[in-house]
């Protein structure tokens, strides 16, 4: 890793997440952020799961790998068998960006057709990559994430983008998402939500059943909204670095 273990280890910083959610119950649905290349993935994926009763994983190709890499497939087999979705992030421009295309990660929503996969910021700039596998697979969704700034810059060209989106793979397969805090520095959260629910351009309409399936009856059939199960042990947070 370039900048070396965290202070607090991944496994803490998960179970922090799975208590958070389980002390509000119903304000959040906690992902386990996994990275597939450990040698104790997979005992800690089902920890957050079966344990803790968290509700999918987050990976983050651009740490180095590509998403149909065979040692995610573990994951993924676990993903399929629990009847669990996978949010990837998708694109960018940071160090690692070539991992995390879209192209990959539809390659292996084509390899395991039962879980659901939804590429983080619709792919940033591959957003055409990553609508076109959204189009054709069922398993593959977008979330808008990022876009904030888009908004906030240009915001004809967003909703022009956005129309594009809905008019291709669906409102079925375009899921709301902020990305806080990072973009919160242009666009708050309030105004955010409102830029959705009440579109600011008088060229680019929305039906009223499409705002609403993007900013909720989308993401209903993608995430498991049933109240968490299993007992996040107490305690503070310790400095395991991932072990």
């Amino acid at each position: 890793m370039t900048t070396g273990e965290p202070a607090v280890g991944i496994r803490e910083q998960n179970r922090a997440h799975a208590y958070a959610a389980m002390k509000h119950s119903g304000r959040f649905i906690p992902l386990a952020g996994i990275d597939p290349r450990r040698g104790d993935a997979m005992r800690m994926a089902r920890e957050c799961i079966e344990e803790w009763g968290m509700k999918g994983f987050k990976i983050m190709p651009s740490a180095g790998f590509y998403a149909d890499d065979p040692i995610c497939w573990p994951l993924y087999e676990y993903c399929a068998k629990q009847g669990l979705p996978i949010m990837f992030h998708a694109g960018g421009i940071e160090v690692g960006w070539q991992w995390a295309q879209p192209m990959y990660i539809a390659s292996a929503a084509e390899r395991f057709p039962s879980v659901k996969m939804i590429m983080a910021h619709a792919g940033c700039e591959s957003w055409q990559q990553a609508m076109w596998a959204s189009r054709h697979l069922p398993n593959v969704f977008l979330d808008i994430s990022i876009y904030q700034w888009e908004f906030a810059m240009f915001p004809e060209k967003f909703y022009r983008w956005l129309r594009d989106l809905v008019d291709e793979a669906t409102p079925w397969k375009v899921l709301f998402a902020t990305d806080a805090p990072y973009p919160n520095t242009l666009v708050a959260l309030t105004d955010w939500v409102d830029a959705i629910k009440n579109p600011k351009t008088s060229n680019i309409g929305f039906t009223q059943d499409e705002i609403e399936t993007i900013l909720g009856k989308a993401a209903e059939q993608v995430w498991d909204l049933s109240p968490m199960a299993g007992k996040v042990p107490d305690g503070p947070l310790k400095n395991e670095y991932g072990r």
